[in-house]
């Protein structure tokens, strides 16, 4: 099977009991698209093309952690295949990695079901099916950078609270980043409704979903009945997590100092610098559009702070008629380094930013969430963007190409 990535490709080798499942292609859809010179930990590997696309993405050194010795004799083959040994360390269990191993990413798509659901290596996580992530975490909170991320997918089918309990007295913490609705395997499908049925009481936050009708629907538990067996479409949500060390989301003094007075806000360190909204939204595995984008604009009135989303392209003709100015543009870097700014920094909250006149597009004040960097490449604040509404200077309106279906 040949998959093919930005500025690669590789062969990857299957079989019937180890493939490339929707839950392994989630997790290679959000990888960051560059990994230069970092250290990555594939845990549960299975075929390695987690490990592989981590190779040929400019990652320094992985190790690829695989229990089953069949899916470990694949994995060994489809690295050899891509002739990646010198890059991608196997090893069976994460007791084997050498102590001082630390890594900027570790990436799992871990066991999660119980194990009396099925008999093979993806069912061995315990009688809850906790068990391999509870591992996953303790490992992390020893194996993590200190600006690290874990990223690590859950079902919706899962008591993922038992593990999750967990992270606090670890010194961890999980963002969820984002979500995707699943088909559930069919011959497990009868095992799982049951599994959700004699649980959710306990376990509020498993849950699955239905076909009815062309849509799919949340099946609430009263509505759940095994008998007769089930017919039709059923699907999980597959939840994706984020997750870093407390410390990285702690709020100091001299990061306060940067903001305007009464704005609330949780911050994050980054792995590593990002500029651009695509990998800054990459790095946080956040939709773009929830990336918010700051542009300083330069006009005949002087000198505004334009917010969009960070898929969204700034209409200057809008702008300008709004303003009623001849000419805007972006500023130069010059007019930045005045500011005390540089490129990919430009955050409107900052103090030194909030006394200038603002423009928002109205599309942004509808999120439940932005985000955007501290004033730092490698530092992110996450906020309600209604916050901005607190500025006494501000202009809302349709200044986003998207915003107002514009033609240029």
């Amino acid at each position: 099977m040949r998959f093919n990535f930005d500025n690669a490709s590789c062969d990857i080798e299957v079989t019937s009991e180890c493939y490339i499942s929707p839950w392994s292609k989630f997790i290679l859809s959000v990888m960051p698209p560059k990994l230069n010179d970092m250290v990555v930990c594939d845990f549960g590997a299975g075929t390695g093309i987690i490990s592989i696309k981590a190779a040929l993405t400019g990652a320094k050194h992985i190790t690829a952690i695989e229990r089953d010795d069949e899916f470990g004799i694949l994995l060994r083959r489809n690295i050899k295949n891509n002739c990646l040994e010198s890059k991608i360390n196997i090893v069976k269990t994460s007791q084997e990695i050498v102590e001082h191993e630390l890594y900027d990413y570790i990436f799992c798509n871990p066991a999660c079901y119980p194990s009396m659901v099925g008999n093979s290596s993806f069912f061995r996580a315990g009688e809850m099916g906790m068990d391999t992530i509870i591992e996953v975490f303790r490992f992390a909170s020893k194996a993590l950078k200190k600006n690290g991320h874990l990223l690590i997918l859950t079902p919706s089918v899962s008591p993922s609270s038992i593990a999750f309990n967990t992270l606090a007295e670890l010194g961890l913490y999980a963002r969820p980043a984002k979500d995707l609705l699943v088909p559930f395997r069919e011959y497990l499908t009868s095992k799982l409704i049951h599994w959700v049925e004699c649980n959710q009481e306990k376990y509020s936050e498993m849950h699955f979903y239905e076909e009815v009708d062309g849509a799919i629907v949340k099946v609430e538990s009263s509505a759940i009945d095994l008998h007769p067996k089930p017919e039709g479409r059923y699907f999980e949500k597959v939840y994706l997590h984020s997750v870093h060390f407390l410390d990285n989301m702690n709020r100091d003094k001299s990061a306060e100092d940067r903001f305007f007075e009464g704005f609330e806000y949780t911050i994050e360190t980054l792995p590593h610098n990002v500029i651009s909204c695509i990998d800054a939204a990459t790095a946080k595995m956040i939709p773009l559009e929830h990336e918010l984008k700051s542009l300083v604009l330069k006009t005949s009135k002087g000198l505004y702070i334009l917010s969009l989303m960070g898929s969204a392209f700034a209409d200057f003709r809008e702008i300008k008629r709004v303003l009623g100015v001849k000419e805007a543009c972006m500023a130069s870097e010059e007019d930045l380094k005045s500011l005390g700014l540089r490129k990919g920094a430009v955050c409107p909250v900052l103090k030194s930013l909030w006394d200038m006149p603002q423009l928002i597009s109205k599309e942004v004040l509808e999120l439940n969430y932005v985000s955007t960097n501290s004033g730092k490449l490698n530092e992110c604040i996450i906020f309600n963007p209604k916050e901005l509404s607190k500025h006494n200077k501000l202009l809302t309106g349709e200044f986003s190409r998207e915003g107002r279906n514009a033609s240029w």
